[in-house]
């Protein structure tokens, strides 16, 4: 719901390229004065045990080429813990840049996510979920 205030730290946001990972949709964990309702709050309000168990391996200007990289540094332990919810959400980095050029093109974007994948299955305890969001729209960041 909209109401005066709602636009009010705006420029702050903008500053931060709408990064704030503590009031993320999905390790959301800060009670500030902003509603932050994230996945990792409703799962640990279903089970405590859940409670400080997120990691955030995000990255801005992260693409597909360089995400895996990242995806590297989450620390399960494939035989011993519990079953993980993981989400990957590229918003849009392999379209966008100053020329065509510059941009991952199909046959590579499919190359580094399906390596992605791979190395996903490999590493994470069994029974783990992975939810993959859609990409913007690569003629609109264009």
């Amino acid at each position: 719901m909209m109401h005066n205030h709602s636009f009010h730290d705006l420029l702050p946001r903008i500053a931060d390229e709408l990064d704030i990972p503590q009031e993320s949709a999905y390790t959301g964990h800060t009670n500030t004065e902003y509603a932050t309702h994230s996945i990792y709050k409703h799962m640990r309000q279903w089970n405590i045990c859940n409670n400080n168990d997120f990691q955030n391996l995000g990255v801005n200007g992260g693409k597909s080429g360089n995400t895996w990289g990242n995806a590297k540094a989450l620390k399960r332990d494939q035989k011993n813990d519990h079953p993980m919810l993981l989400f990957l959400e590229l918003i849009g980095n392999d379209v966008c840049g100053s020329s065509i050029d510059g941009m991952t093109s199909p046959e590579e974007f499919k190359k580094n996510i399906v390596k992605l994948l791979k190395w996903i299955d490999s590493s994470v305890p069994k029974g783990s979920h992975l939810v993959i969001l859609g990409l913007a729209d690569g003629d609109l960041l264009f």
